[in-house]
């Protein structure tokens, strides 16, 4: 059964449009946000959630928020970063050996997982497929690595002691435990080129 209603405005005092209570509600919002402070304006973005963790992973809104995450020793920084995360949090720092990604930087090795850049980030990734020495053997320009692969750097120079035997390596490399790239001399470890 259906009824025929009537509906009239009610053109009384009591009668208040909601169209016009949300128009003057917006308005006042839009008054409000073009009058906020700088103070005002920059604790409302504080407030704003600009990472989330998953799985132990976590990811930024923006890529320079994860870059500002990058561990500071890691040379260069700004590529450090990937794009994989979920929706509205797409960035995140690389879980890659800094070392590593200042070598193939260096010497222009591209890998797969790679930087930002397409650059390599793991030590196995920049020794691949060069051949292996020992200490008396090292040269300028060789990639050096510990004997077990876990840091990496660039042979700066040889040293060696009156009879001409090869006793250490100067090592340019990106240190965590000394905070950037370094130098140091090594008297063990392999050499690649």
């Amino acid at each position: 059964m259906l009824y025929d209603r009537e509906f009239k405005e009610d053109k009384s005092e009591s009668f208040v449009s909601i169209n016009r209570f949300i128009q003057s509600q917006r308005r006042s919002e839009m008054i409000e946000a073009t009058t906020l402070t700088d103070e005002q304006t920059n604790q409302r973005q504080e407030n704003v959630e600009t990472s989330i963790v998953q799985n132990g992973i976590t990811y930024y809104s923006t890529r320079e928020e994860a870059e500002a995450n990058v561990s500071t020793h890691v040379v260069p920084r700004n590529c450090f970063v990937w794009e994989d995360g979920p929706s509205g949090y797409r960035w995140r720092p690389i879980p890659g050996t800094g070392c590593a990604h200042w070598v193939a930087h260096e010497l222009g090795i591209n890998g797969n997982p790679g930087c930002y850049n397409g650059r390599a980030i793991r030590v196995t990734q920049v020794i691949e497929g060069k051949s292996q020495n020992n200490l008396s053997d090292a040269e300028i320009g060789d990639i050096w690595t510990y004997t077990n692969h876990t840091h990496c750097g660039l042979v700066r120079g040889v040293n060696r002691n009156e009879a001409g035997d090869l006793v250490s390596v100067q090592v340019e490399h990106c240190s965590s435990g000394r905070g950037g790239v370094v130098t140091g001399n090594f008297t063990s470890g392999y050499f690649y080129r």
